[in-house]
């Protein structure tokens, strides 16, 4: 399916006659279904559909990769059951045999009777189950009817039943407004192993990196514009220059030691031009880099971006003036090298916390197999 993205869904997003359609997550393929994190978080049984979920439609043969996915879900513990619509009983039957899980056919889906039977049968109830199919309007449509998390899944093939075929163009129609309330950013996280395999420049972190040193590039470009501005463009520089020396002459045990007006007024301005340059990191980090999207805990992010730009915005003001104060040279030219050697050092700090701390919420945290349900 062209076009199909990954990530965890904001169903609060999605209007009401939408939302019953609406996934928790969606994922590219199973095996980033992460059943460990599945387990921690109390799921006992795994809902599954069969064909282009499990196996290439009217095909007999299992990748590897979904028999280890298999056999990882029972060695945490979990039961997988097939819930299927085929009108192929017996192949359904020897599928079901050859992955050694059971298997259930009945009234079709979306109706709520075969996950209403499956939580009977495995004797659990529905925030311990989890559905991952590839139809919207079978598989995510009758979780949800249920009130069981439903994960979207990328089509193993194009190749569909006549019928499936006519529901993917109205999935087509769908997901666009589906997407809307999809918070890319916390799409699945890899795996140590799948990290380490994949090629240096493919990587996640490697990504965000370049991202954030474009988004830090700007800002770099904000900030020194401003505070240049501020220092030594008229008629902003006679008015640094008078407050320089108001400075040094009210408050000499914090500027006395600056070589001239223009050093001492320095702190101010790289608040000044430090402030819009935070404001701008935070949107296109939070909106490119980290690819947060929607309303969910952007408060809190923005009250951690905060925090950690103030300290950042502190180590910037003291590093400048230390350099300032320490370099070898002059004016204007000492000042463009402080600010390129606080801005590199900045900038190690800034990507870290955000990184770790700011933009990573309980949901990423988990990985999106992990998060509360919505």
């Amino acid at each position: 399916m062209s076009g199909f993205k990954a990530g965890k869904f904001e169903r609060h997003q999605v209007f009401g006659a939408v939302r019953p359609f609406c996934p928790t997550h969606a994922v590219h393929k199973l095996q980033d279904v992460d059943t460990e994190a599945l387990a921690n978080r109390g799921i006992k049984l795994i809902m599954i559909d069969v064909d282009n979920t499990l196996v290439v439609w009217r095909k007999d043969d299992f990748a590897q990769e979904t028999l280890d996915w298999v056999a990882k879900a029972k060695s945490h513990d979990i039961q997988i059951v097939i819930l299927s619509n085929t009108r192929n009983p017996e192949r359904l039957t020897r599928l079901a045999k050859m992955l050694d899980i059971p298997a259930l056919r009945g009234k079709f889906k979306p109706s709520k009777a075969m996950y209403q039977e499956a939580l009977k049968k495995f004797n659990v109830n529905e925030s311990q189950a989890v559905m991952i199919g590839d139809q919207i309007f079978t598989d995510i449509l009758g979780a949800n009817r249920a009130g069981i998390e439903s994960i979207w899944l990328q089509p193993i093939s194009h190749h569909d039943f006549v019928g499936t075929k006519v529901s993917r163009v109205g999935e087509r129609l769908l997901r666009g407004y589906l997407y809307r309330a999809l918070s890319e950013p916390i799409d699945l996280p890899e795996t140590p192993e799948q990290a380490a395999a994949k090629p240096f420049w493919e990587r996640k972190i490697v990504h965000q990196i370049v991202k954030f040193g474009i988004v830090g590039g700007s800002s770099f470009v904000i900030d020194y514009c401003i505070r240049m501005t501020l220092l030594y463009q008229a008629p902003f520089s006679e008015f640094a220059r008078t407050q320089g020396v108001w400075l040094q002459t009210h408050a000499g045990a914090l500027f006395g030691g600056f070589k001239g007006p223009i050093e001492a007024f320095t702190p101010i301005a790289v608040t000044c031009s430090g402030t819009v340059a935070i404001l701008n990191s935070f949107y296109w980090n939070r909106l490119w880099t980290f690819n947060i999207r929607g309303k969910e805990d952007r408060g809190a992010q923005l009250r951690r971006f905060i925090a950690i730009s103030l300290v950042g915005l502190a180590l910037n003001i003291m590093l400048t003036s230390m350099f300032v104060h320490a370099i070898p040279a002059q004016g204007k030219q000492a000042l463009r090298i402080a600010t390129v050697l606080a801005a590199v050092l900045v900038a190690v700090w800034n990507f870290t916390a955000q990184r770790l701390y700011a933009f990573k919420t309980p949901a990423a945290a988990a990985g999106p197999t992990a998060s509360p349900r919505a």
